[in-house]
């Protein structure tokens, strides 16, 4: 269809440059050294140049043994670290962080008890778990300082068996239970995933029984939290984030139904569009961690058969570096009554607009052919919202103010 380029002029329309990929980047193996087996629950970035990463190792022939790796080259090379002072939580590490001087990592024994250990050197750890429950599963840190820090995960056992957060402000001598308001708080609720980006903590929970329930929310004190998932797909499963302290911007890696995934957020959280990823094909089912060490960038990720390795990468593109971009221009904006939409899309989608806790305020459906649409949002008060429109396999979100 015929658009009017001065009518264009007019109306101040606003480009986003998105399409089958809303960015790329180049990722090559980093796993020279790394126990045959191993898979990094998380990376702990000590240094720009020295990584922890605790996890386990799994094989065909035994149960998942725990392991720690470190690198002091920028990942050229890795080595197997024997750890002091967690023989009595041996079975499995399950997350870590980095928190001033100190490392935090949670761990977990045969017994199906947990607790939380810290170190300042990797090596030698002591615990750290003063205030938290034996069944308590940290699933996340959140480190805020290096006194302030947040462990969240869920209490494992069957009654109650709640999705909790816990707080420290002295650097993990003791924790209280925080009460929170925003959350979800059903049983059947993991809190995992967890980080701050920018004095703002995000943390993923899901559903054991509900795949369709994996959502992201943030908070700016700790207790009161708001949805942050704008733009993921529901059967998207967080399992870590990076992120890049030079630019603000933060990445959500996991899956959706076994096929790796990974967003990009350059508002805190508010909205997140798709990346793409070039060479790590042979391990392309999930992406299990993450982070970000001096300009390099490191992903752990599994194949279908559950082999891991190692990549790292220079840069993770932006929305205006996409290669076969395809335009979506929203106009007037800011808008009154009326939004227009134009892609170059021409196959079905969907279009839903949501406001900045994610409800869905509004949900249309476009049939094939056409490229040019309009929404009315005269029933919506005054604000800024998301638009998305949704293609085969991919989410597109771009925000607009109503006046």
């Amino acid at each position: 269809m015929k658009t009017n380029n001065y009518l264009h002029l007019l109306l101040f329309p606003v480009l986003l440059f998105v399409g089958n990929v809303m960015g790329q980047s180049q990722w090559t193996l980093s796993n020279t050294g790394v126990t045959p087996g191993f898979r990094a629950s998380n990376f702990i970035t000590a240094s720009p140049s020295v990584i922890y990463t605790p996890g386990n190792i799994y094989s065909s022939v035994q149960q998942p043994a725990p392991g720690f790796c470190k690198t002091t080259d920028n990942g050229n090379s890795w080595t197997a670290l024997t750890v002091t002072g967690l023989q009595n939580h041996n079975l499995q590490y399950i997350a870590g962080v980095a928190a001033g001087s100190k490392m935090f990592v949670s761990a977990a024994q045969s017994t199906s008890d947990f607790a939380v250990y810290s170190s300042s050197n990797g090596t030698s750890w002591s615990l750290s778990n003063t205030g938290l429950p034996a069944k308590f599963r940290t699933g996340g840190f959140m480190a805020v300082s290096p006194s302030e820090i947040y462990a969240v995960g869920k209490m494992m056992e069957s009654s109650p068996s709640d999705a909790r957060i816990y707080k420290t402000v002295n650097g993990g001598s003791g924790w209280t239970q925080v009460t929170t308001s925003g959350l979800p708080q059903d049983h059947d609720y993991f809190y995992g995933p967890a980080t701050v980006a920018g004095g703002k903590m995000l943390l993923a929970f899901f559903a054991y029984t509900n795949s369709a329930v994996n959502y992201i929310y943030s908070s700016t004190d700790g207790t009161n939290w708001i949805p942050s998932h704008a733009g993921l797909p529901a059967d998207f499963s967080a399992y870590d984030f990076i992120v890049d302290g030079s630019t603000g911007a933060v990445y959500v890696l996991g899956d959706r139904s076994n096929v790796a995934a990974l967003y990009k957020s350059n508002d805190g959280g508010s909205s997140w569009s798709v990346l793409t990823t070039t060479g790590m094909e042979n391990h392309s089912s999930r992406y299990v961690s993450g982070t970000k060490s001096g300009n390099l960038f490191f992903i752990n990720a599994i194949n279908s058969t559950g082999n891991s390795a190692i990549y790292k990468s220079t840069g993770l593109a932006g929305l205006d570096e996409a290669a076969g971009a395809m335009e979506l221009t929203l106009f007037p904006n800011p808008a009154t009554d009326r939004l227009t939409v134009q892609t170059q899309f021409s196959g079905p989608k969907s279009i839903t607009v949501v406001d900045i806790q994610g409800k869905i305020l509004l949900a249309k459906q476009e049939p094939g052919g056409k490229t040019y649409f309009d929404i009315a949002i005269d029933g919506i008060p005054s604000g800024t919202y998301l638009l998305q429109v949704k293609t085969k396999g991919n989410v597109y979100t771009r925000k607009f103010v109503k006046q």
